[in-house]
């Protein structure tokens, strides 16, 4: 853990480097056994298994200009072959996806509306990062119970969970002067450390069926602008290792640097220009556990080769398709369609 200081006209300023915001660093053999991953070059996700990722919506969505520090959960999604997720555990492994799961909260919609949960399923079927573990989102019941009988559990307020993400691990300081210059007094820095994953130790507020939040603890540590998608492990109620109880969805800034240049159409500058962030906001799993599960067993394992590139889905293992059910090329959505439907 290192210290940057420099001399400012309030006298000698110090920030501790160390890259969640002074959240501790961790290890390539950590990261691996987490299933991180590196969301199209600035989100964060977990990989549930070899072939799905758990993520922030707003990771995969073509944002408006001026959305830089906050989410637009409801713009249109990238084609997924433009999202490539990347091993935080080693850099040089990435993956192209193929599709996307959306929630039922998301994909149900009257006419005009816009998805109101900030989280998505990426499936890597044209290509994966090796074998992992995988660690399962955050249910009642114990290992070997079907997906179609998983019951999401409630965080509570006594909860010490852990939270992962990769993004700026500093915020920012100085000020520039009203013509845009820097103030020679107190020069500009942005906020550093993206890229780097590393985790803190909280305790859940505000805590719905939906949601919860995270606030800055004791050691100094919050959540900052590259976390979102970033899961919430907490310890599984079997006592057997850990689970995902969520993602970091956006957070609440307390300020910026002043004068700090706006990109076109913004309201404030971003991330990188943050002074400081009260706290974080997340999308809790607990009523989407069933749907993960079988969306989970429902994919095929695909593989990078070129019987799997050729399709966008091949056949669905372990389950028969009627006569009317979509073509084995149909897309991930079709078939969900398809098999979660009345008919």
């Amino acid at each position: 853990m290192g210290e940057n200081c420099r001399n400012t006209s309030e006298g000698r300023v110090c920030e501790i480097t160390q890259p969640l915001v002074n959240g501790d660093p961790l290890d390539e053999a950590t990261r691996k056994a987490r299933g991180l991953v590196i969301v199209n070059g600035g989100c964060s996700g977990i990989l549930l298994n070899r072939y799905w990722v758990l993520t922030a919506r707003h990771c995969i969505t073509n944002e408006p200009a001026g959305a830089t520090a906050g989410v637009d959960i409801g713009s249109p999604a990238f084609p997924a072959n433009q999202v490539t997720i990347t091993a935080a555990w080693d850099p040089t492994l990435s993956a192209q996806a193929s599709d996307y799961y959306e929630f039922a909260a998301n994909r149900n919609l009257a006419t005009g509306a816009l998805p109101a949960r900030d989280i998505v399923m990426v499936y890597l079927g044209l290509g994966d990062l090796g074998p992992v573990a995988g660690i399962l989102p955050y249910i009642a019941e114990p290992d070997g119970t079907a997906p179609d009988r998983w019951t999401g559990v409630r965080l509570q307020t006594t909860d010490h969970i852990i939270q992962n993400g990769q993004g700026f691990g500093t915020f920012a300081s100085g000020a520039f002067l009203s013509n845009g210059q820097a103030d020679p007094r107190n020069p500009p820095q942005q906020a550093t450390g993206l890229g780097t994953y590393r985790s803190g130790q909280f305790t859940p507020s505000d805590i719905s069926a939906n949601g919860y939040t995270l606030t800055l603890n004791s050691a100094a540590q919050v959540g900052q602008g590259g976390d979102s998608g970033g899961p919430t492990l907490v310890g599984r109620r079997d006592g057997r290792g850990l689970a995902v109880a969520g993602v970091q969805s956006t957070c609440s800034a307390t300020g910026y640097v002043p004068n700090a240049p706006l990109p076109a159409g913004a309201s404030n500058p971003g991330w990188a220009w943050a002074t400081g962030i009260s706290g974080c906001q997340y999308v809790s799993v607990e009523p989407l556990v069933r749907e993960i599960g079988e969306a989970m067993m429902r994919a095929p394992v695909c593989k990078t080769d070129a019987e799997c590139a050729s399709t966008t889905l091949p056949l669905i293992l372990d389950y028969v398709l009627a006569d009317a059910a979509p073509a084995a090329t149909a897309s991930l959505t079709s078939i969900t369609r398809y098999l979660t439907s009345d008919e």
